[in-house]
């Protein structure tokens, strides 16, 4: 019985010496840092190739979002609402699809102050041909 005991208390204080020299409770940024090249300057962290591809497309094409001109804010029962041209009323919350060109802008109204409005920007596409012109039905020969 006191082997037993002797024997557990023993395997208790191996494991606990031995768990830190393992790196068993390694921090887990050091296992999801890439390694370093020994070549690279000090201070010197590397982009994904992800991160680059989207930084070289938005240097070459960038989107140039339409401004939305407020010609008025009133206050309602439910807070504010504002007046923008071109398009109406619109109150907190409202997603916008706005069509300038040969593109489709979505843009969020975040907030309306007395002070003017916060957008959020959030998606533009292409427009299609196809789905611009209107076929009135005729064949041609």
């Amino acid at each position: 019985m006191k082997t037993t005991y002797r024997f557990i208390i023993a395997l208790i204080l191996l494991l606990a010496f031995c768990l830190p020299l393992c790196n068993v409770f390694a921090d887990t940024k050091t296992k999801t840092q890439t390694l370093r090249d020994p070549f690279w300057p000090i201070g010197f962290v590397p982009v994904s190739a992800d991160a680059d591809l989207q930084n070289k497309i938005q240097k070459t094409n960038p989107i140039n979002w339409p401004k939305l001109k407020v010609l008025g804010i009133s206050k309602s029962r439910k807070g504010y609402m504002a007046l923008i041209k071109d398009i109406g009323t619109v109150k907190e919350g409202k997603v916008l699809e706005i069509k300038k060109g040969r593109r489709k802008y979505k843009i969020r109204i975040d907030s309306i102050t007395k002070k003017g409005i916060k957008t959020t920007n959030l998606e533009t596409s292409p427009i299609n041909k196809r789905t611009t012109t209107k076929n009135k039905g005729k064949i041609k020969k």
